[in-house]
């Protein structure tokens, strides 16, 4: 599924399918015990002990066991309109068998997924690779083994991935917490726009506006303003942002100067200043000045995510570059620009979602050879040919072939440009519930009835009693 359609089969209650990470296709349920107690090196520490470099490294090529092997792959695989990431996962699966030596990955898709996984596990019939997304699986996440030891002595990890694409692997909140996700998509937050409702209005572009040094916060509500008219059929929306996702959200909190928790993950700051002015900027977007569509008239576009832009009733929106797909064959010109900058400068959310091997596998090695396969360059390049994902390795983003890859109206400076401000999201352990106080407590916010002030002051003593649960 793409970055922010709706989970498959979720129970999540009041929160929107709007924008939410989509690469998921999962339920949740409350977040289960603590983590494995192993000691986790930072990215760019295991890289440098197992001397990775900017070189293009090995590419995994089966498994050394003789005897025949199956690896079952749990995940979201079945592919449709709005999961578009099944494709290329199932292309690096075949990509995999037909060079793998005595291994065979085979996919499977329990459902609802996390409820599939653990009960697989509780049978004693553990799949050996699960979908990793470093929210949505969090359900399962104690039955994903560690990686960081796999790090270490493998020299077949020296391709180079991005420290922080690894990082997104960690569970956080929990001390000692290890790596435990291998990447097979990387996208992050881009403002996409319909260049023509910005030129009809007499506007600079958002990317002219990014080469003038002038793209900013402001500058993207100005716009937004000035290119929304109409009403009814006919209303044009200067800046669609549908989600009330937590994670997601971030796009516009990080830049702003705010953000979700404290260094230890321990105390949450939605009560921060510069965090409440972000999340009521989020919500004046619907609620004060009906740029972005309200909760009514979203239900009348295709879909939520890139729904208005599709059918050049939006003028831009924040989408990750995963879901281009979704309006990249509409008959519009199109444009691209990096995330507007704030008080804090440009920082970037973006998302990775990869794999991990279960502690129950009784395939261990085969296993670790495909994650080595699927996060490595035939499984980048199958990734980058559907225009699922960026790079996420560093040797790919410095070549050429970046560039040539990308649609015409693409552009590989303003994805560099996000990806060398993107940070690592932090996912707490009850992450889960978490979101679920925020998505109701935004929904107010964005339908005016009340200030971002009131609606976390509201959810503040649960969420910070939620953060400490999970570190136990």
């Amino acid at each position: 599924m793409t970055e922010q359609q709706g989970t498959a089969g979720s129970s999540a209650g009041t929160v929107s399918n709007t924008q939410v990470d989509s690469t998921s296709g999962t339920t949740r349920r409350g977040v289960i015990g603590r983590t494995l107690g192993v000691a986790a090196l930072p990215a760019a520490g295991w890289l440098a002990a197992c001397g990775a470099g900017g070189g293009s490294g090995q590419e995994a090529g089966g498994s050394k066991s003789q005897a025949p092997v199956t690896l079952r792959y749990a995940g979201p695989f079945t592919p449709g309109p709005a999961n578009t990431f099944a494709e290329g996962v199932t292309k690096v699966i075949d990509a995999y068998n037909a060079q793998a030596k005595n291994v065979t990955v085979k996919w499977e898709e329990p459902k609802p997924l996390a409820e599939g996984i653990l009960a697989q596990v509780a049978g004693g019939d553990a799949p050996d690779l699960v979908h990793s997304h470093p929210r949505d699986y969090l359900p399962y996440a104690d039955v994903v083994r560690e990686l960081d030891s796999l790090f270490k002595k493998d020299k077949k990890l020296i391709p180079d991935p991005l420290p922080v694409v690894l990082d997104y692997g960690i569970r956080h909140g929990q001390p000692g917490s290890p790596h435990t996700g291998m990447p097979n998509n990387m996208s992050v937050q881009s403002i996409y726009y319909n260049k023509a409702l910005f030129e009809k209005n007499g506007l600079k572009t958002p990317d002219q506006l990014e080469k003038e040094g002038k793209w900013t916060w402001d500058a993207y509500m100005d716009a937004a303003r000035r290119i929304t008219t109409g009403s009814g059929s006919n209303k044009i929306w200067g800046a669609s942002w549908t989600t009330n996702t937590m994670d997601i959200h971030l796009g516009y909190i990080w830049p702003m100067g705010g953000d979700l928790w404290d260094r230890d993950v321990q105390n949450t700051l939605i009560e921060r200043k510069e965090t409440l002015e972000a999340i009521q900027f989020m919500g004046d977007l619907t609620g004060k000045y009906a740029v972005s569509p309200d909760v009514e008239e979203t239900k009348i576009l295709p879909r939520a995510t890139g729904g208005a832009l599709a059918i050049q009733r939006a003028g831009m929106e924040v989408l990750t570059n995963d879901v281009i797909a979704l309006f990249a064959n509409e008959p519009f010109e199109k444009g691209v620009a990096p995330m507007p900058k704030g008080r804090a400068g440009r920082a970037v959310r973006g998302a990775v979602v990869g794999l991990g091997i279960t502690k129950g596998s009784k395939n261990q090695d085969p296993a670790w050879d495909y994650a080595l396969f699927t996060s490595g360059p035939t499984g980048e390049k199958i990734m980058m040919d559907l225009h699922l994902t960026l790079p996420w390795r560093k040797s790919t983003l410095a070549s050429p072939e970046f560039a040539k890859n990308l649609l015409p109206w693409e552009s590989a400076a303003y994805y560099t440009e996000g990806l060398k401000a993107l940070r690592a999201t932090v996912y707490p352990v009850q992450f889960d519930a978490i979101r679920r106080l925020y998505a109701t407590a935004y929904d107010k916010v964005r339908a005016g009835q009340e200030t971002s002030t009131q609606a976390m002051t509201s959810i503040k003593g649960q969420v910070n009693e939620l953060l400490k649960k999970g570190a136990k």
